[in-house]
């Protein structure tokens, strides 16, 4: 496990200069944001205090609660240390996913975060932004298969239509799996009533413009609430 920094008791100048790689940043961007929502805290509540390359577990990258099948062997990836509230919650990545990780008993669970660009096959190798360029796809390109989602596929079209651009202008940045108290998927509006149900679905975010717009969706259908 080679550090690229020291753990720090709060955010420092070090952290700030960890964030210049860009497939870093994105990852512990996504990651904070996650820990916000969960602990419903601003996200400058939450404090990078390290990030380490890692040979971890394949499979669950060593995370209870995954649902993921433990496999024989490693994967590098990206083990990233937040703090928030006087307490330490550790999140992992390989080339594809983003799991919240520790604490065994996390709010919301560790379902992974699937993170478009932030792809960290061989993290040594990201040296420079051309060595970034030929190690991940361009963020404004997710994969065919995440965009034809219903879900996904659903949410761009929406997003598209309301800013009056073209769905390839329009970055979907993570797709992660949640379930919904009810049917309004977390987007509740005054004066309606929801049916009270579990609604398996998505937490999208999509980026345009600039500007980082958050959908919930169930398995068919998102909703945009935050961004718009």
């Amino acid at each position: 496990m080679t550090p690229i920094i020291e753990p720090v008791s709060q955010e420092t100048e070090a952290a700030q200069q960890l964030l210049a790689d860009p497939a870093v940043q994105l990852l512990a961007n996504v990651a904070r944001a996650d820990l916000a929502r969960r602990l419903s805290l601003a996200e400058e509540a939450v404090a990078l205090l390290s990030a380490e390359e890692a040979e971890l577990p394949a499979g669950s990258l060593g995370c209870p609660g995954t649902g993921s099948r433990e496999v024989a062997g490693l994967v590098p990836g990206l083990e990233i240390v937040l703090a928030a509230s006087g307490q330490e919650y550790v999140y992992r990545a390989d080339n594809r996913r983003l799991i919240p990780c520790l604490p065994a008993e996390l709010p919301g669970g560790h379902a992974p975060i699937f993170v478009t660009g932030g792809g960290l096959p061989r993290i040594r190798d990201l040296t420079d932004e051309d060595a970034l360029k030929r190690a991940t796809p361009p963020a404004d390109t997710a994969t065919s298969a995440g965009r034809s989602q219903p879900a996904v596929a659903s949410a761009l079209a929406d997003l598209a239509a309301r800013l009056k651009v073209g769905e390839e202008e329009i970055a979907v940045r993570s797709v992660e799996a949640v379930d919904w108290p009810d049917a309004s998927l977390g987007c509740a509006q005054p004066g309606r009533m929801y049916a009270q149900v579990i609604t398996p679905g998505y937490r999208i975010l999509l980026e345009a413009g600039g500007q980082v717009y958050e959908y919930h969706a169930s398995q068919t259908r998102a909703v945009l609430c935050r961004g718009g």
